[in-house]
């Protein structure tokens, strides 16, 4: 059995005159205790970490860490974990092993993340649901576009007398405030030429009411005497 006395005196001496043993300082980078380590064997390190109770294992993360650099060969002490199995040593090894791994993966990750082919095919992922959320509105649009146009080229060979009623017979209403813009001018100059009559004064007031826009600026037009609708 190895004799573990002069590490339990290390590490009492670490602790009660406060040596750094802050992982990778920057200041001292810890050489007093580094070097001490250096002096005491391999098997009685590895015996002194598994006389190691819970307290002390965890007392001090940076001297701990210190240890296991100074006994494994690998960067994060897995080599260790069968010679200190059952152990608080091992049992603190292990989920330091465990945290450094899943923080590595998650650096990984990020800088995956955060690499040019990753950032464009966001780009294209979203670009992709934005079509597709889109989809509807531009169907709609599209349909209603066509039917636009139909309509505009039955219209056109409507005469200026006619185009009113036929707005009204053959425009669905949710497209009638299309048409006020389409048609202003061709209406605006034939309700200033003309008089109107009873049923187109009513069409026009209909469609002011229904849409407002370019049908409530006909009207307003038309109205020199500023009757207000009702």
């Amino acid at each position: 059995m190895e004799n573990t006395e002069i590490f339990k005196n290390l590490i009492s001496k670490v602790i009660d005159e406060k040596w750094c043993t802050k992982f990778y300082c920057t200041t001292c980078g810890a050489m007093p205790f580094r070097k001490a380590l250096q002096k005491i064997s391999r098997l009685e390190l590895i015996a002194g970490l598994r006389e190691l109770d819970e307290y002390l294992v965890t007392y001090d993360r940076g001297m701990f860490l210190y240890i296991i650099d100074e006994l494994s060969n690998l960067p994060l002490g897995t080599d260790l974990l069968p010679e200190l199995l059952g152990t608080p040593a091992g049992n603190q090894l292990q989920k330091i092993i465990n945290y450094e791994t899943a923080r590595i993966k998650k650096s990984n990750d990020l800088e995956k993340f955060n690499s040019i082919e990753s950032i464009a095919d966001r780009k294209i992922d979203r670009k992709n649901r934005r079509l597709l959320a889109t989809e509807p509105h531009r169907t709609k649009k599209y349909s209603n576009t066509e039917i636009i146009k139909s309509l505009i080229n039955k219209l056109d060979s409507t005469s200026d007398s006619q185009l009113l009623e036929d707005i009204d017979t053959h425009v669905p209403d949710k497209l009638k405030i299309s048409f006020g813009g389409i048609y202003y001018k061709r209406i605006s100059t034939y309700c200033r030429n003309n008089e109107l009559t009873i049923n187109e004064l009513t069409l026009l007031k209909k469609f002011a009411l229904l849409t407002g826009g370019f049908w409530l600026k006909i009207l307003n037009s038309y109205n020199k005497t500023n009757i207000t609708i009702s």
